[in-house]
């Protein structure tokens, strides 16, 4: 991956395209080839997603020290947090009875089915943990207890404040503008589902587990619960803001929308982002209309692009628009949605 650091993997900078391992190929053989898969951006100068990422910086880690990286992140992470109920081996969890046990309605009424645990994802590093160590991981939180090697920094995953503002503080999403505030890490999809929100303003917390993906709506449903009775409660807490970043950076994030007069005028340069851009498998196609606006196309259909700020247009949609800025990586153009970078596209680069 050439200048790629195991920083740049885990603060997902190495450049690496968002992608799965294609039919016939595992994801062993796709991380063996990672150093051919053109890369999105030079490793250090952009944001973007990878779920290659992780798994690299668990390989690396593993080769470096020798030691399976379940054993590594036991050590380095669980064990100081004081996390004795979790583990990131499937046979640790079950040995030490740390699986819960889920359940679902079966097909006659009124009967539960036991849901079969889910011991592996494609054969990657997966937190197995339980509720205890999750609420003494929030209370350490909210006390000031957990300090990273990292200052506070706006969310990468925001694209510069397309979706409000949020921190990233000591491994949690920080919304301060929020009422009340809050604080979550969510990874409910894959493998052992977890959802964690915590309001350091109120002394109050939501953690989700499932053993398995937590149905969806499940922890939004909650915070909305919980956040309604703190609103209505006057939010108990005493102000403190002890969980807060020390380093001095605000948790809020100053951004002056532009006035319609300057939206009504398209950039100069908007061309440059005229044709097809890539990350992995995925591509977007870009034209413009008789106006110079911009419009997504393919082979089907042209949808016109909304304008929301500066370099930021929306892709309509029913749930809401999806949006898209169109920025650079130093000179060249690129398109950043979803928290990663669409490249310009280039047709050798399919081989990989």
């Amino acid at each position: 991956l050439g200048s790629a650091t195991l920083a740049h993997l885990l603060g997902e900078r190495a450049g690496l395209p968002d992608i799965v391992p294609p039919p016939g190929m595992t994801w062993t053989q796709l991380l063996e080839r990672a150093g051919q898969l053109r890369l999105v951006a030079p490793p250090g100068e952009a944001y973007s997603r990878s779920r290659l990422s992780y798994p690299l910086a668990a390989r690396l880690l593993e080769r470096t020290l020798g030691l399976p990286i379940n054993e590594i992140l036991t050590s380095a992470v669980l064990n100081p947090l004081a996390m004795t109920h979790s583990s990131f081996s499937p046979v640790t969890a079950a040995a030490d009875y740390q699986l819960m046990q889920g359940y679902e309605p079966g097909v006659e009424e009124g009967s539960i089915n036991p849901v079969p645990h889910a011991l592996d994802a494609a054969g990657l590093p997966v937190l197995y943990t339980s509720l205890s160590d999750l609420l003494g991981f929030a209370a350490a939180w909210m006390s000031g207890g957990l300090r990273g090697a990292d200052p506070a920094q706006p969310d990468p995953d925001d694209g510069a404040g397309m979706m409000g503002p949020r921190w990233y503080v000591d491994g949690l999403w920080y919304e301060g503008t929020r009422t009340p505030a809050r604080a979550s890490l969510e990874d409910l999809g894959l493998g052992f589902g977890v959802g964690l929100s915590l309001y350091p303003e109120a002394n109050a917390a939501i953690a989700v587990v499932a053993n398995g993906q937590v149905a969806s709506g499940v922890l939004s449903w909650a915070e909305a619960e919980v956040e309604a009775a703190l609103t209505a409660d006057g939010a108990p807490g005493d102000g403190s803001d002890a969980a807060l970043p020390t380093s001095g950076a605000s948790p809020v994030l100053e951004r002056t929308r532009p006035d319609s007069a300057t939206l009504a005028q398209l950039p100069a340069d908007l061309p440059d982002w005229v044709g097809t851009f890539a990350n992995g498998s995925i591509t977007l196609t870009l034209e413009l209309n008789d106006a110079g606006a911009p419009l997504l196309v393919d082979e089907q259909s042209s949808i016109p692009l909304v304008r929301l700020d500066e370099d930021v247009w929306a892709i309509p949609s029913p749930a809401g628009p999806i949006p898209l800025r169109l920025t650079r990586v130093g000179d060249e153009p690129v398109i950043f949605t979803g928290g990663t970078i669409y490249g310009r596209f280039e047709r050798e680069s399919t081989s990989n």
